[in-house]
């Protein structure tokens, strides 16, 4: 990698695994210099060499997918402040898709709200966002119980509701697997979370699902989640104190 980060996007498109953004500062602190500057990928049949690409803009926490040779970014937080100053770390609305063929990047219809700390999946020509919040100028924050579905066939594309949850939750990962939408682990009021939900996409009602067994007070906080052979494969840190 060009440099240790956190809180990036990451997903896999043909060879290429592709990352984008995150958060390179302390834990906690965050202004204009925290963000990565970074948009590279490397081809995962070769070793070793990341090629950058063109750069779109700070963020951090967003949710990334690849569907049908494009690469899609929604949501996500930015820092404007200067080093040193209090953090206006605040969510923002905006969806990008970059081509790889051309180079370019474009733009889709936003979020319905500034939405970050949350995950998204693509899956037969929809993307699915789902967990986060609404954070402006480092606080105020405003959780999302609705998650969000788009058309990737409709121009312009058209954010629509998911049923809503009775929980809330924030850096959560999420896969499809069959007709399932999973979300896993993350952070609510209440601290890290095993908990793990499901909404079936036949009669979009969600339940639960056997928690993750996640280890010490992280648990599922922070996770990624991926659909593996129709299999659903999920990792998080859990540390052992010496």
């Amino acid at each position: 990698m060009p440099e240790p980060i956190t809180s990036f996007g990451a997903c896999r498109l043909g060879k290429y695994l592709y990352v984008y953004g995150g958060h390179t500062g302390e834990a906690h602190v965050y202004s204009e210099k925290t963000h990565s500057l970074h948009f590279v990928r490397t081809d995962l049949s070769k070793a070793g060499k990341w090629e950058k690409l063109p750069f779109k803009r700070p963020l951090q926490g967003f949710g990334m997918a690849a569907h049908r040779g494009k690469v899609y970014l929604a949501g996500g937080s930015q820092a404007t402040n200067p080093e040193g100053e209090k953090s206006n770390l605040s969510s923002v609305a905006e969806v990008s898709v970059y081509d790889p063929a051309s180079g370019e990047w474009g733009q889709l219809t936003p979020l319905p709200e500034p939405r970050s700390s949350h995950e998204m999946v693509a899956h037969k020509g929809k993307l699915y966002v789902v967990g986060g919040w609404n954070m402006q100028e480092g606080k105020g924050v405003d959780w999302h119980r609705h998650g969000l579905v788009a058309d990737l066939k409709d121009d312009p594309v058209e954010w629509k509701r998911l049923p809503e949850t009775e929980w809330k939750v924030r850096a959560n990962s999420a896969a499809i697997v069959g007709n399932s939408l999973f979300v896993i682990g993350g952070l609510d009021d209440n601290g890290t979370s095993n908990a793990v939900r499901r909404l079936s996409l036949k009669n979009m009602k969600w339940s639960e699902a056997a928690p993750f067994p996640g280890l010490n007070r992280l648990k599922a906080f922070g996770s990624a989640a991926c659909n593996l052979d129709g299999q659903l494969l999920a990792c998080a840190f859990s540390y052992q104190p010496r």
